[in-house]
């Protein structure tokens, strides 16, 4: 029984409960079209490679539809989140409210230490009459509205409760949001590896132009190397693209799913606003906030699949025979700067870190400075 005393000073700090609901969000407009507004993945190698731009030797992406897209759905997420909080003061004041009635019931604050050792020491049917009577008087506050606000977590009209039923069956599909999330890193991580790990041996061929000394032969070899150097990242990004490109269209098929559902039913609840409770427009703003959760993602592996996709082929024509940064901050391609007219660290004035070179190419390297210093003269 003294946890329905505990029950009651909970029901006191309820808003806090609630309180990391604040930073979601909810909207009185359709959640499906957000899919369509999200820029999607280009469908060639080549599309890609159109909007990519260098800054210095940084590949980057001529985003500007990311930009305009990033704007509205930030627009949309605070207007929704003014709504939330809206709610959230409504809800201190029904939480306040009902702490009131219960200590009137009770005939005394029932989180005061005085309460709780007089309600130990009351007989068990003592204890269950009171607790009878203060449990009547929760459920009779929890549907009472105070200074005219929404009540704590009273009856709902059956369209909002239809939602929330539809909202807490979507929660329990929330590991598929997760596991989206993770698959996505986990993705794009592969996809830095897998170009450094060529960097590596792409580097190492590089190298062995010089080991010979020939003087005649090792400028040519290394614009040979840095040719097929760009070719071969240009074809692992393609086919990089064309993962991309399903893990987005299996992702947008699931949300746009989940959103039209949730269109579905938050329509006929006004989206929360049709709610009369703080517990249940924060149920439904937080729908609709996981919802629009999903389009974020699936914008950021848009961005993803556009920089991968054309770098590698936009970097071969801004800079054949410079050494570009694209892929897990490491220099790529460009083999005549990297092992020609350069210091200790491959590349002259840099203080970029060395390529991935092994420490063999790297000795071979600094053996054949002299040679290819006088071809640069």
């Amino acid at each position: 029984m003294k946890s329905i005393c505990k029950l009651m000073a909970v029901a006191a700090a309820a808003s806090a409960w609630f309180g990391p609901l604040a930073a979601q969000a909810a909207g009185d407009e359709a959640l499906a079209p957000w899919f369509d507004r999200a820029p999607a993945p280009p469908k060639t190698a080549t599309e890609a490679a159109a909007r990519v731009r260098f800054e210095g030797d940084r590949a980057t992406l001529d985003g500007a539809a990311f930009a305009a897209f990033q704007r509205q759905y930030d627009a949309r997420r605070q207007a929704i989140e003014a709504r939330m909080q809206a709610a959230v003061a409504e809800g201190q004041v029904a939480a306040q409210g009902m702490h009131q009635d219960l200590n009137v019931a009770a005939g005394e604050d029932v989180t005061s230490e005085a309460f709780q050792e007089k309600f130990e020491k009351m007989s068990d049917a003592e204890k269950m009459a009171l607790a009878m009577k203060m449990n009547s008087q929760m459920q009779k506050s929890m549907g009472s509205s105070y200074a005219g606000g929404a009540n704590f977590a009273g009856q709902e009209p059956p369209a909002v409760q239809a939602a929330t039923r539809t909202y807490l069956a979507y929660q329990q599909q929330s590991a598929a949001q997760a596991q989206d999330a993770v698959a996505n890193a986990q993705l794009i991580a592969g996809l830095e590896r897998a170009h450094r790990e060529l960097d590596q041996r792409l580097s190492r061929e590089a190298a062995a132009c010089v080991a010979s000394g020939d003087a005649a032969q090792a400028l040519p070899c290394l614009r040979a190397k840095t040719a097929a150097c760009w070719d071969q990242h240009a074809a692992l990004g393609a086919q990089q693209l064309t993962q991309l490109q399903g893990a987005y269209q299996q992702q947008l098929a699931r949300s746009r799913k989940a959103a039209a559902e949730a269109d579905r039913v938050l329509a006929p609840a006004q989206y929360g606003a049709a709610a009369r409770s703080y517990t249940g427009r924060s149920q439904l703003y937080g729908y609709q906030s996981q919802i629009l959760g999903e389009v974020d993602g699936l914008a950021k592996l848009s961005q993803a699949a556009w920089l991968y996709g054309g770098a590698w082929s936009a970097g071969k024509s801004a800079a054949p025979a410079g050494a570009l940064y694209i892929a897990g901050g490491e220099a790529s391609c460009g083999y005549e700067t990297r092992f020609g007219r350069a210091g200790s660290s491959g590349r002259s004035g840099s203080s970029r870190p060395s390529t991935p070179a092994t420490q063999a190419a790297k000795s071979v390297q600094d053996g054949a400075k002299k040679v290819l210093n006088w071809l640069g003269r």
